[in-house]
């Protein structure tokens, strides 16, 4: 009653601010908790079936009431352990860096003058010591000081990343790269069989883990690569696209790798960034309705060199719409589920020495506006369907240019 006789103007300047803050804190809670879903699953069913409770009865109102003061504040208890734990776990990471890297320190001291602190060090000697590290006591070590977080976004760090001497993976590698360094990247991969995809975060349901798998996902300009010449570097991969070039890597470089993949539509790689090299790879993409090399982005240049591509349950080798032009060199395209190379509407290819081969349907096959050059007429036997083909269109095509250097 009393509330009642307040004027409006009144009850909004006593309840606005609190309520407002009431629902943030609330809202932000429960996103936080969603994440997980048993908990928050329970959680929401709890309100639910005390709301429901508070509706019946006189007797079961207080119940329902102090239910649901119960769920809040399970929710904010939840919250505080989303946020102030990780904190914690955090600074001690931070330290055992610090420890490791003043271990390391002393190893260094002895050659340097007997510099013993790692405070005192000069920046040089202690650049020495960082390249070390694996790269997350780098930037555990970086959150210790401002001095520190300089040194650990020094360019000469991150220039070349040795996995898994490093980082644990190649997807950790590329990950670790901080945004402000600008200059080129080389990942150096040592010889090994590496599964790659992470299993992103939308997490478990009843116990099961029922989210998707993300690949490498390459969003600068970075080369890929063994860590020396002849050594034999496999990338197996169950996610949507084992390697995703992404907008913002442009250049980047993808050379002597063998990339597998096994799933459902799960691409070897996909390009969706311009200028990008692929050279002397190897892809495999078993998968049904998968593809070696997907290329997709209005406009975006691609060059794929000297690469052997077949096995793959789709096309070896396609291009969306808009795309190109996109270069193919001196490349085996065979025993594809697909056509050996396709490409949608609008999009321009120039293929060159390929041995297009033993593919389900064509060697090429495109439709009718796309701009294809044959230079050096490829190999073309074997294809269940034929060898050139356009799709809606006549046979023989002014669009289709013979090139012989």
């Amino acid at each position: 009653m009393w509330l009642a006789k307040r004027a409006p103007a009144a009850r909004a300047a006593r309840l606005t601010l609190r309520t407002r803050r009431l629902v943030e804190a609330t809202l932000s809670s429960v996103l936080v908790l969603s994440r997980v879903p048993q908990p928050f699953s329970w959680v929401c069913a709890l309100a639910l079936g005390a709301a429901v409770a508070g509706t019946q009865t006189d007797r079961l109102r207080s119940a329902s009431l102090a239910l649901i003061a119960c769920a809040l504040a399970f929710v904010f208890s939840c919250a505080w352990v989303r946020f102030a734990l990780p904190f914690i776990y955090r600074t001690n990471g931070a330290r055992h860096a610090a420890s490791r890297t003043g271990a390391g320190a002393t190893d260094v001291s002895a050659a340097r003058g007997g510099v013993s602190a790692l405070p005192h060090l000069p920046d040089d000697v202690a650049l020495l010591i960082l390249a070390r590290l694996r790269l997350d006591d780098v930037k555990a070590f970086g959150r210790c000081s401002r001095r520190t977080r300089a040194l650990s976004l020094a360019p000469s760090l991150w220039r070349r990343i040795v996995v898994p001497d490093q980082a644990a993976s190649v997807s950790a590698a590329v990950g670790a790269i901080p945004r402000c360094f600008e200059g080129p990247c080389t990942v150096a991969i040592r010889a090994g069989v590496y599964v790659e995809g992470q299993r992103s975060r939308l997490h478990r349901l009843l116990g099961m883990d029922c989210g998707l798998r993300t690949g490498i996902r390459i969003t600068r300009p970075v080369v890929l690569e063994p860590f020396t010449d002849g050594d034999e570097v496999v990338i197996e991969s169950d996610a949507g696209e084992a390697i995703a070039i992404l907008p913002g890597a442009e250049a980047a470089v993808v050379r002597g790798l063998t990339v597998r993949t096994i799933s459902f539509a799960s691409h070897a790689l996909a390009v969706y960034a311009d200028g990008v090299l692929v050279e002397r790879c190897v892809l495999r993409a078993s998968g049904r309705n998968s593809c070696g090399v997907v290329v997709t982005g209005s406009g975006v240049r691609a060059h794929i060199s000297r690469c052997a591509i077949s096995g793959c349950g789709g096309g070896g080798v396609l291009l969306a719409y808009g795309v190109g032009p996109v270069c193919v060199s001196d490349t085996l395209i065979t025993e594809n589920g697909w056509s050996g190379i396709g490409a949608f509407s609008g999009a321009s290819v120039v293929i060159s020495r390929c041995d297009i081969r033993a593919n389900k349907m064509f060697a090429i096959g495109v439709a009718r506006d796309v701009s294809v050059s044959l230079r050096e007429q490829p190999p073309m036997d074997g294809n269940e369907l034929g060898g050139l083909h356009r799709y809606l269109a006549p046979p023989l095509h002014p669009q289709v240019s013979m090139q012989s250097r």
